[in-house]
């Protein structure tokens, strides 16, 4: 790649994240999505944990991250092959790319970790709060609102502290901050992002 060419890459860069600011792209939906499976699993498991059932956390979980990764997958689907499918931009496509491959990493974590043992489940925690940190950031950079770095930094602190407490209050804190680190901010920006394009509230 010659110079000239690194410089146009970087100017298309820009132009996008320009107009990605200009535009909210972020939804809120897929907030939404795993702010509702990951607080109703981390209740399951509790449940189960109160009742002597430990036995079927595991299968819980398995069974929630495959209905979240499956309503990320339809999400998407019909986004591509809906009415606006035409119109839709590139960072639309990759919104829509990076939730997706969360939910598919998160849930070859789990099976890595409860499936095969070879994570301990408070090393999974940790890997699934850098996944979420990683995410949020990223939708920070595109849509230009800052104070979603404080969701993600949330994730990491939540995500880290898997590795220094036991794992059940650990699990429990983790799940339920999803609430106000996800499903409170998937409303929000359901919110803005309607009142953006479509001019209702």
């Amino acid at each position: 790649m010659d110079e000239q060419q690194a410089i146009s890459n970087l100017e298309y860069i820009r132009s996008v994240m320009r107009d990605v600011r200009r535009h909210n792209i972020i939804d809120g939906i897929y907030y939404i999505i795993w702010g509702t499976v990951i607080p109703a699993c981390t209740a399951l498991t509790w449940w189960l944990g109160f009742t002597g059932r430990e036995g079927t956390i595991g299968t819980v979980w398995l069974v929630g991250m495959i209905a979240g990764v499956l309503c990320c997958f339809v999400t998407g689907w019909r986004r591509s092959h809906g009415e606006a499918a035409e119109s839709m931009r590139s960072e639309s496509r990759l919104y829509n790319t990076v939730w997706i491959l969360f939910g598919v990493t998160g849930l070859t974590t789990m099976i890595v970790s409860w499936g095969f043992a070879k994570l301990t489940l408070t090393e999974s925690l940790f890997v699934l709060g850098l996944l979420l940190t990683m995410v949020h950031a990223v939708d920070a950079s595109f849509s230009g609102m800052r104070w979603m770095y404080a969701i993600a930094a949330g994730w990491l602190i939540f995500g880290t502290l898997g590795l220094w407490l036991p794992f059940r209050p650990a699990a429990l804190l983790f799940g339920f901050a999803t609430i106000p680190l996800g499903l409170i901010p998937g409303i929000i920006l359901t919110r803005i992002y309607r009142r953006e394009r479509h001019g209702t509230s």
